[in-house]
This record gives C-alpha cells, sequence and structure tokens, in this order.
C-alpha cells in the first residue's frame, strides 16, 4: 500500500487528527464511530474528512475543538489517569501507559533525550471522546482534559515537576499524543490523506510514481513488493502501449541467471538474507523498505503487537444499553486485543447539576477456558432517571497472570422510562 502512520513521509505518528487505521492512536483499538463500533478505514475518503482546525498542545482551548464539522470518529487521545475521577471511578485502577502511543519505550526520566520527558508522570491513560450530548462526533467542543466542563480560557501549563526537563521548576503543556515531547504545535498535528499520497505513490495513475498499492501481501519483500510477486508478475518495457513499465527487472531480481530455485528466492532471496539469515532487519524491511525510506525517521520505531497495544491501552467499545421491564440491558464488544479476564460495569445518575450516585457493580468474571460474558442487566435502575454507563475490562497478556485495566469503554447515555 506505500501508506504511513503520519499519511507520509517524515509526518509523526499518533495524530489525533489523523484519523486512519495506519496511525497508531487509532490502529488496535480502532476507529470508533457514533455507536462506539470498531472500524478500518484511511484518511481522505469520503467518510473520514480530515479536522480543519488541528490542535496546539502549547494553547489548547477546547471552544476551538479541532473542526467546525463533525469528526468521521471519536477522537482520541491521552490525559491523566487522574482526570478519570469525574467518572466516579477510583483511577487507581486504571493501568497508566506504559509505552508511548507510537510504542517506543518511555525512557529515563532523569535522563531524557533532548526536547523529551521521559517516563509517564502524569500517569497519562488513552481516552476515547464523548463530543457533546446527543452528538459523540462534535469536532468542537473537545473536552482535552476530561472534565466535563467547557473551559472558555485556552489551557495554562500543568503544575511542574521534577521529571520534565530542562528544569525542574519548568512547567509543562498536556501530550495528548502521549509521543514524550514536551510541547508540540500544529505543524504536528496537520492531519494527511492517505488515499491522496498512496495515489502519488502508485506509477499507474501517476507516472514516476513507485508502488503504491502494490503492498498487498502480508509484508514486503527486499525490493518493497508483495511476498510471492515475481519478474514475470511485473510489468516491463516494451509490454505497454504507454511505455509504461516497473524498474525491477529479472536481472535485478536475481531471477534470470538461474532461476527462481537455484538462485533467487530459495538460494539468496528469503530464506539466504531475508528473514532467516538476518531477519528483517539485515535485509529486508530496514535495509530497502519503511526505514529506508523514512518511516523509521519519523517515529515508527515498531510494529504493534499485542503487548504494545496493550500498554497504550485496549478498552471494550460498542456499548449500548436497552431499557426493558427487567431492567436496563448492557452489551458491549470484548477489546480487540489481550485475554480478558473480568469486566467491570459502571453507573453515574445524571442530574440537571452534573453527574452522582457512582455505582460499580460486582465483577463479571469467566471460568476457566471461558471468556466472561459481554452484557449485564441492571435491575436496580429507577424510571424516570438518566445513567451514564461504562466497562473496563481486566487484561492479561501472553502467559503472564498480572491482571491490567483498561481505559473506559465508550459511555452510554439512557433516560430510564
Amino acid at each position: 500500500m506505500w501508506g504511513y502512520h503520519g499519511g507520509e513521509l517524515l509526518e509523526p505518528n499518533c495524530k489525533v487528527t489523523q484519523l486512519s487505521s495506519l496511525n497508531y492512536l487509532y490502529q488496535s483499538a480502532g476507529l470508533l464511530d457514533a455507536a462506539g463500533l470498531f472500524n478500518v478505514d484511511l484518511s481522505g475518503t469520503s467518510t473520514a474528512v480530515a479536522p480543519n482546525q488541528p490542535p496546539n498542545e502549547n494553547a489548547l482551548q477546547e471552544s476551538n475543538g479541532v473542526s467546525t464539522v463533525n469528526t468521521a470518529y471519536r477522537l482520541r487521545w491521552y490525559v491523566p489517569r487522574t482526570a478519570l475521577a469525574v467518572l466516579g471511578l477510583d483511577f487507581n485502577t486504571i493501568t497508566p501507559a506504559s509505552r508511548h502511543c507510537d510504542g517506543t519505550p518511555l525512557g529515563d526520566p532523569l535522563n531524557p533525550p533532548a526536547g523529551h520527558y521521559g517516563g509517564n508522570p502524569d500517569n497519562l491513560v488513552r481516552v476515547d471522546g464523548q463530543g457533546v450530548q446527543g452528538n459523540p462526533l462534535a469536532g468542537n467542543p473537545v473536552d482535552w482534559d476530561y472534565d466535563r466542563v467547557l473551559d472558555v480560557n485556552a489551557f495554562i501549563p500543568n503544575s511542574p515537576t521534577s521529571y520534565w526537563p530542562p528544569n525542574p521548576t519548568t512547567p509543562h503543556w498536556p501530550d495528548i499524543n502521549f509521543n514524550g515531547v514536551i510541547s508540540e504545535g500544529l505543524s504536528n498535528f496537520t492531519p494527511k490523506s492517505d488515499w491522496t499520497h498512496i495515489g502519488d505513490y502508485n506509477p499507474i495513475t501517476n507516472p514516476g510514481g513507485h508502488q503504491g498499492l502494490r503492498q498487498i501481501g502480508s509484508r514486503r519483500s527486499l525490493y518493497g513488493l508483495s511476498v510471492g510477486t515475481k519478474a514475470v508478475d511485473l510489468l516491463l518495457e516494451g509490454e505497454a502501449a504507454s511505455g509504461e513499465h516497473d524498474s525491477l527487472t529479472p536481472q535485478i531480481l536475481g531471477e534470470a541467471a538461474s532461476g527462481e530455485a537455484a538462485s533467487g528466492e530459495a538460494a539468496s532471496g528469503e530464506a539466504a538474507s531475508g528473514e532467516a539469515a538476518s531477519g528483517e532487519a539485515g535485509s529486508g524491511e530496514a535495509a530497502s523498505g519503511e526505514a529506508a525510506s523514512g518511516e523509521a525517521a519519523s517515529g515508527a520505531k515498531n510494529e504493534i503487537n499485542e503487548r504494545m497495544a496493550l500498554a497504550v491501552g485496549n478498552a471494550p467499545y460498542g456499548l449500548t444499553a436497552t431499557g426493558t421491564n427487567k431492567g436496563v440491558v448492557l452489551n458491549w464488544f470484548t477489546p480487540p486485543v489481550g485475554i480478558t479476564v473480568q469486566y467491570i460495569v459502571h453507573r453515574l445518575a445524571v442530574t440537571a447539576t452534573g453527574t452522582t450516585d457512582p455505582t460499580t457493580f460486582p465483577t463479571i468474571t469467566g471460568t476457566a477456558g471461558t471468556p466472561p460474558v459481554t452484557t449485564f442487566t441492571d435491575g436496580s435502575a429507577k424510571t424516570s432517571l438518566s445513567y451514564f454507563y461504562y466497562v473496563i475490562a481486566g487484561l492479561r497478556t501472553g502467559d503472564s497472570l498480572t491482571i491490567k485495566y483498561s481505559n473506559p469503554s465508550n459511555l452510554f447515555l439512557l433516560l430510564k422510562k
């Protein structure tokens, strides 16, 4: 496909406004629509119109939001976990992110790289935006500090802590994309169109382009093509009326001299100098793929995997609530990554002055070999009252017995009739 995590070459990963499945911020947990359902999409489509007012970490203003129109999907960003107290939740139960959004290690708080800070001093967690009442896709305002109050003035720096360089008394700005950078301006949050970039890289639609839309396998070969693609599969010089052809010839690929079996893929291709001999870093992707074309330089150090997805946040999604004569029936989807062993359902009563009466229901657990159910009936809900519901998951990864608790699912507001 030849797409990039930031939309274009050298664009940063994890932009709040880059509504794309290539963006790590929206990859493992999906792009959530108005119903809170998981979607896979690229930016620049008719359904994924880019926000037109990028935020600025140095002057976050909730009333400006990110767009004058609705966003294609719910926004996602990071807040200190103390902000989750607004949900009536003991925020200490939520596990802070243990890696940056792009998967890079948190680093040493006492010796951070220039222009960065180390560790996670604010215990940042990932949250999904709720928009405004009745419209979870509202482009403005955006409740950046997650306190359910519209702040009229631009944010001031957070209280100083000893973790933030270059001086222990220096205030710091919110790190909404949690990349460990002290402060970022508009240019670091300007969205790009995946499809425009991929089209520019397609030599059929853009003569002189590269390999856009040709990477359709599970990974790239040494030459940036899908695994299994051979010279005979390419359009060579003289084979098209327009003269368009691929620059990768059989000679370059090493297939012409003695064939694939003798000295091609088996002898000196993937097995000899690819995956088996020296791995991706030796002569595969790092040599002519992502690292060579700038992806590594622009912030994508690691491909996302299960442990990384759990490290940056992985919540239940698609929560719905339906009033019945037996109570309020809740249903949701299991987190996309990890082994879910528990669910905890939370409820808040909504009044004219705010939320009250936080209720935590008994933990839902599974049995050996059986995951916990993704449904719950609240038989204590009173009629003519409105309630917020959300769900938190307890997750394990691999063979670990340690349970880490996710960030909250989407909130669902219901009037019990």
